[in-house]
């Protein structure tokens, strides 16, 4: 197991001194982000069921459940 975490540990200080191999990981992050959820972005979920556990049950908690069941504007 240790001679695992030593290869990790040398391949990730070998990204980071390599200046080429650390812009692509943070490119291909925003990449990723951005181009993931487009697929996704035109999709909303409406008109879901909602199942409040209210545990607390102070007025705060009953006035949030209260407000949770009008639609909202």
């Amino acid at each position: 197991m240790k001679a695992v975490w030593r290869a990790c540990e040398t391949t990730l200080w070998e990204i980071l001194r390599s200046r080429e191999l650390l812009s692509l990981a943070v490119v291909s992050v925003l990449f990723y982000a951005f181009y993931y959820p487009a697929p996704y972005s035109r999709q909303a979920a409406e008109a879901m069921p909602v199942v409040v556990v209210d545990q607390d049950d102070s007025a705060l908690s009953r006035l949030v459940v209260r407000r949770l069941g009008k639609p909202m504007r």
